[in-house]
């Protein structure tokens, strides 16, 4: 996985949060549910890197908020079917052609300027997609 620096992707595997299918039937994460690539603005989140994003404890956007002062208001969402590729079939435990769901959002701050794009993988084998926005 790529390092996480501001302006180009942070590949996560196993951060739950309200929109993503990443928790098992026990409750824990499922790393093998969703996966997300997200990129931010350079500009916006200087000093961004894999290493706070792993540390810190709560929601990414509580992250975006606390330590760099960027609000998230709202987002898009686009859903459709996609064929696993090669590299999302290893990570997800499926197999290349296997299909997930491609969640591709824009998340907008005041002024609906985008602040982050984000593109997650989800395997809908043990759960379905829920989503709890705003």
């Amino acid at each position: 996985m790529p390092n996480a620096v501001a302006g180009r992707p942070i590949e996560r595997t196993a951060r739950p949060s309200a929109r993503s299918p990443s928790k098992g039937r026990d409750g824990t994460a499922d790393p093998r549910q969703t996966r997300d690539e997200i990129t931010v603005s350079a500009a916006l989140f200087k000093g961004l890197s894999k290493a706070k994003v792993d540390a810190y404890r709560g929601s990414i956007y509580g992250l975006f908020e606390t330590q760099f002062g960027v609000r998230m208001l709202k987002a898009r969402e686009k859903l459709r079917a996609v064929p696993a590729d090669a590299a999302a079939a290893r990570i997800l435990e499926v197999r290349p052609g296997d299909p997930l769901l491609a969640v591709d959002r824009v998340t907008l701050t005041y002024g609906d300027r985008p602040v982050e794009w984000r593109r997650g993988l989800c395997t809908t084998r043990h759960c379905h997609y829920v989503n709890e926005l705003g």
